[in-house]
């Protein structure tokens, strides 16, 4: 969560430095998830799940310039959030 709230204010910053109106949707949910690397001759790393296909979900369907946060999640760092104001 703080790293989406970070990235969203380093996009603020690059655009009023360069005079850009970039937006960026951050999708999160919280949940188990496999990770690994695929591939034989380019490698990449992924991770695959239900909290992935719902973080994805809440991207998609989110406002850009925002974050979008399942009800877990929020649950999960309520407390934390409350302290950043």
């Amino acid at each position: 969560v703080l790293l989406g709230i970070e990235m969203q204010k380093s996009l603020d910053e690059i655009n009023e430095r360069y005079d850009m109106d970039f937006k960026c949707r951050i999708g999160l949910h919280s949940g188990p998830v496999i990770a690994g690397v695929i591939g034989v001759q380019k490698f990449a790393f992924d991770v695959w799940g239900d909290a992935v296909n719902t973080a994805s979900r809440m991207e998609s369907h989110g406002i850009p310039g925002y974050l979008q946060m399942s009800l877990d999640t929020y649950e999960k760092v309520e407390e934390t959030l409350s302290h950043l104001n």
